[in-house]
């Protein structure tokens, strides 16, 4: 019985572990695509200042 019980305490934190990384995950692949939009923003910023002088 009490190994039973260690064993379903072993899936339910392996599960919030697995849901840490992907949530990590998916925080780290928007960090990114954040990153190329504000790239493409300065660029476009810049086009259109270089463009009015």
């Amino acid at each position: 019985m009490l190994s039973r019980e260690a064993n379903d305490l072993d899936l339910l934190f392996y599960s919030e572990i697995k849901d840490i990384y992907t949530v990590t995950k998916y925080w780290e692949d928007f960090k990114q695509e954040l990153n190329v939009l504000e790239i493409i923003y300065e660029t476009l910023v810049y086009k259109k200042i270089k463009i009015k002088k």
